[in-house]
């Protein structure tokens, strides 16, 4: 059993690994084949982004390696991809700052113990770049465009439309960068601050817990009484009739009870 539950983690991590491969990968193949090519690459592999995340489900192998094997491979192929889609789109830079500022609110946070799951913007985001990323290379090679458009029996589409394409999905990714980061940093703010309360509950709680404690041991030394009063006191009715709406710690204290 924990053979094969080891064996479907490595399936899942090789899938996730073979992400990262495909980043270094896509350098080469935009240089020998084109951003068409490349742009059908980079769908390619970012499709293991959700195959791996469905595999770890079904077979029930989620693990921390796993969890953050897949946010590194995803920032580094997102990265590369925005890198190389920068020789053609220069307004593709403001997707990569973003990107880069995701990184580092992400370690930031992470270096205080807060959260470094992704968050469900961050899930839709990797999505939405795939789409903005993947189109944008495949708009740019408009040769090979047509000949795809020509034998799918799609119309052409002429120079403008290609251009107003590509400046909507570098906008789209602009978006989708912004509302990450926006999500990283009040999720940080949030759970900063929730973090603050809860220690400084935890301290309010001890200093009270030791304030009592200091004042309790020190009524009993200042305030000592013999056993024998003590369980005159227990067990004395008039005395509990004239105190039993006060502490019970009046118990220890002289001076509340004297015979007649």
């Amino acid at each position: 059993m924990g053979v094969h539950m080891n064996t479907k983690k490595v399936i899942v991590n090789l899938i996730t690994a073979l992400r990262g491969v495909g980043a270094l990968l896509l350098i080469p193949i935009f240089s020998n084949f084109g951003p068409a090519v490349m742009g059908l690459s980079f769908l390619g592999f970012i499709a293991t982004d959700f195959i791996d995340g469905f595999l770890a489900r079904k077979f029930n192998c989620s693990t921390f390696f796993g969890a953050i094997l897949d946010g590194m491979v995803d920032k580094i192929f997102t990265l590369v991809s925005l890198g190389l889609l920068l020789t053609i789109t220069p307004n593709m830079i403001y997707p990569l700052l973003l990107e880069l500022g995701i990184l580092g609110v992400g370690f930031y946070s992470a270096s205080k113990g807060n959260s470094a799951k992704s968050s469900l913007m961050g899930k839709l985001k990797v999505w939405i770049m795939a789409l903005c990323v993947g189109g944008c290379f495949l708009l740019s090679d408009y040769h090979t465009l047509e000949n795809i458009l020509s034998f799918i029996k799609l119309p052409i589409l002429d120079i403008n439309d290609i251009n107003k394409s590509i400046k909507f999905l570098t906008d789209l990714a602009i978006g989708a960068e912004v509302a990450t980061l926006g999500s990283y940093i009040v999720r940080d703010i949030k759970e900063t601050n929730d973090k603050v309360r809860d220690n400084e509950l935890q301290d309010n709680r001890k200093t009270l817990r030791d304030r009592l404690l200091k004042e309790l041991l020190q009524s009993i030394k200042d305030n000592k009484v013999s056993k024998d009063d003590i369980k005159d006191r227990l067990f004395d009715t008039e005395f509990y009739q004239e105190h039993k709406d006060d502490s019970m710690r009046l118990i220890l204290k002289k001076g509340h009870y004297e015979e007649d």
